[in-house]
This record gives structure tokens, C-alpha cells and sequence, in this order.
């Protein structure tokens, strides 16, 4: 068993195919498969958790990476070069923030911005959804979170498979079923199974965890003009939110212990 803060270098190497390897899968979907990014990426982790669940997880992070606008990346080319940073970070990355979900989308977004940043023309923008879409948004959102929770805590599904099958739930459905709003509810919803892979240790339950979502739902509306078609967007904005959360719950805890008198044992001295 590894030890949480330990950086595993000998799988560096098969980490980081895994990461360019799901990015490359994901990248093609968008662009020679005319699939949406949402969609892409879910089937990519899904297949990945049944199939080859040892790097289920980098192969999630690089489909965070192939999320890009194939317009931000223009080529293969500089897709394969934001998955081989984003999988050196991934690897160099892993000892913090075990747990806490949205890391691999965070992870992703730092590799694709290392590469957007220098090359891309200008990031994809829109306006500020209208406030009557807010509360579907949020809504949706924090069931996309307490779903995601609750499967991977409650049934044998790891945190991939869970986060993968609601996205494709909501990337297929919420488009088709619902009015022009249902590519956002879709990211949202999407955005929020990331919240939902945390650790119990990190969020102990679905209410906590809803809190989380109806943070992400928020945040996915106000930062819809902020680059748009960036991979990763979406995992960075629940990662925030759970930080957000487990900062909180740390707080309580302490309060807490405080007001019971707990003191922390001191040091010994020689």
C-alpha cells in the first residue's frame, strides 16, 4: 500500500501514457466523432474503470485534458504535449489534496493552460447566463453531486466509474430533453460529479456534499465568460468548492474541540 505523501516515480512512466493516452481517446471523440467534450470524456473514464481500472484514474485526468476545444488545440500535436505536462504533474501532484475531488480536472487545467496560454488566439466566450436559469443550474448541480457520492460510496463503483456514469447521464439527456439551457445543466451536472468523487474522510456525507454542488453550480454560471473550451475548467471549479467545504468542516472541528477543552498533547522535551 503507498502511503499518502509519497511520490510514486516508478509509475511516472506509465502514469503519464495513461494520461496521454486518455487525453488522445477524448481529443478524438471531439473532433473526428463530433461527440460534446461532456459525453467524450464520461464514455473514456467508464471504459477505463471496467477495463483497466490500475490507471483508471490518469486515463481520467488526460480525459480531462482531450476536453479542449479542438479549436484552443488546432492539432494533436499540442493536445499530446498538455497531457505529458498535465501527466508529470499528475505524478508530481500526487502526495497533496488526496481525496479532495476535482484535483485531476485541476491537474488537467494547469497542463492545458501551459500550452493555451503561449499559442491560443483567445478563449471561448459567452455572457453570463439570465438569472431564470440559476436555480436549474444549482439544482441539477447538486444532484450531479450527491449522485456521484452516493453510488461510489455506496456500491462498489470507484470514484471514476460513478463521476463517468453521471456525466454521460447528463451529457446525453440534458441537451436532447431540455431547452437551450441543456448544455450548461449538463456541465454543471457534469462539473458537480467531480465534487462528488471526494473521500468521505475529506466530506463525510450527501449533505455536505450538496452544499459542495450548489457551489459549483454557481460558479459554473458567473465564470461562463472565462476561458471557455479550456480542459479542466470544470474539475477546477469543484476542486475549489470542495476545498471550500472541507475548510468549513476543519473550522467546525475545531470550534468544536475547542469548546469541549480538547488540547493537543504537547511535545515531549529531552
Amino acid at each position: 500500500m503507498i502511503d499518502e505523501g509519497t511520490v510514486v516515480i516508478s509509475e511516472a512512466h506509465q502514469n503519464l501514457l495513461a494520461v496521454v493516452g486518455g487525453t488522445l481517446l477524448t481529443f478524438a471523440g471531439v473532433a473526428e466523432l463530433g461527440m460534446s467534450p461532456i459525453v467524450a470524456a464520461s464514455l473514456v473514464g467508464v471504459i477505463a474503470a471496467i477495463v483497466i481500472q490500475g490507471v483508471a484514474v490518469p486515463v481520467y485526468c488526460g480525459a480531462f485534458v482531450g476536453m479542449t476545444s479542438p479549436e484552443l488545440f488546432g492539432s494533436y500535436w499540442y493536445a499530446t504535449l498538455a497531457a505529458v505536462l498535465s501527466g508529470l504533474l499528475f505524478t508530481v501532484a500526487h502526495p497533496v489534496f488526496h481525496g479532495v475531488g476535482g484535483k485531476l480536472g485541476t491537474t488537467a487545467f494547469v497542463g492545458v493552460l501551459m500550452i493555451l496560454v503561449p499559442t491560443a488566439g483567445s478563449f471561448q466566450s459567452g455572457p453570463i447566463p439570465s438569472q431564470r436559469v440559476l436555480l436549474p443550474v444549482v439544482g441539477f448541480a447538486a444532484l450531479g453531486a450527491i449522485s456521484t457520492f452516493t453510488v461510489h460510496t455506496r456500491s462498489a463503483a470507484d470514484p471514476v466509474l460513478a463521476s463517468g456514469l453521471v456525466g454521460a447521464v447528463g451529457g446525453l439527456l440534458l441537451p436532447v430533453f431540455v431547452d437551450a439551457s441543456g448544455e450548461l445543466l449538463a456541465a454543471a451536472v457534469y462539473s458537480a460529479s467531480f465534487a462528488g468523487m471526494t473521500d468521505p474522510k475529506r466530506i463525510p456525507n450527501e449533505w455536505w456534499i450538496g452544499a459542495t454542488g450548489i457551489g459549483v453550480g454557481l460558479v459554473v454560471v458567473y465564470t461562463t465568460p472565462f476561458v471557455g473550451g479550456s480542459g479542466g475548467k470544470l474539475g477546477t471549479i469543484a476542486f475549489g468548492s470542495c476545498l471550500g467545504i472541507h475548510g468549513i468542516l476543519r473550522t467546525l472541528n475545531i470550534f468544536e474541540l475547542s469548546r469541549r477543552g480538547y488540547q493537543p498533547p504537547k511535545e515531549e522535551t529531552t
